[in-house]
C-alpha cells in the first residue's frame, strides 16, 4: 500500500494525472464496488497479518553463562519427545512444543497414553523424563513444563499404533 502511495505522490510531484486509484472510481456507488473493496481491504488485512505474525517456535535462542545458542526447535522438541517416551510402558505417543518468551523456556507436551492407564502416574513420568532430557539437553531445565496426559479408549488405540 505504501508503494502504491508512493507512486502516486511521485505521479503528482512530476505533474502526471496518473493514479493508481482510477480503476476504483469505475465501482464507485455500486454494491459490487463495496464488496470489491471491502475483499481487497480484507486480503490486505491477511498479507499484512502474514507479513507480521511471530514466526513461530522455528529457532530457539538460549542464553546462558554469556553464551548464546540458537536452535531450532522443532528437532529439539521432537528429540525430548523421543526420550520422554519411554518414561512410562502406558505410554503411545508424545508430542512437545517448546516455546521462549522473554527468558522463559516453556514446553506443553500431549501425551497419549494406553487404555486403562493411570494418568497421574504418567504425567509424573514424563514430566520427570522431560525435565531430565531438557537438562541434559540444554543445560537448565524447562521453566514451565505443562504436560496433558490423554487416556485413549481401545478402538482408538488402533489407530494410533500405525
Amino acid at each position: 500500500m505504501a508503494l502504491v502511495l508512493a507512486t502516486r505522490l511521485t505521479a503528482a510531484a512530476l505533474g502526471c494525472s496518473w493514479s493508481p486509484f482510477s480503476p476504483l472510481a469505475a465501482l464507485e456507488g455500486r454494491p459490487a464496488g463495496v464488496v470489491a473493496a471491502a475483499a481487497a481491504l480484507a486480503l490486505l488485512a491477511a498479507l499484512l497479518w502474514l507479513a507480521v505474525r511471530p514466526a513461530g517456535d522455528d529457532l530457539l535462542r538460549l542464553a546462558a553463562d554469556g553464551v548464546t545458542v540458537t536452535v531450532a526447535g522443532e528437532a529439539l522438541a521432537a528429540a525430548l519427545a523421543g526420550e520422554a517416551g519411554g518414561a512410562h510402558p502406558d505410554v503411545v505417543r508424545v508430542r512437545l512444543a517448546l516455546g521462549l518468551r522473554g527468558a522463559t523456556l516453556r514446553g506443553r507436551a500431549t501425551v497419549l497414553a494406553r487404555p486403562l492407564a493411570d494418568a497421574g502416574a504418567v504425567r509424573a513420568a514424563v514430566a520427570a523424563a522431560l525435565g531430565a532430557a531438557a537438562t541434559a539437553a540444554l543445560g537448565r531445565p524447562l521453566d514451565e513444563l505443562d504436560v496433558r496426559v490423554r487416556v485413549l479408549r481401545v478402538r482408538d488405540l488402533r489407530r494410533q499404533l500405525r
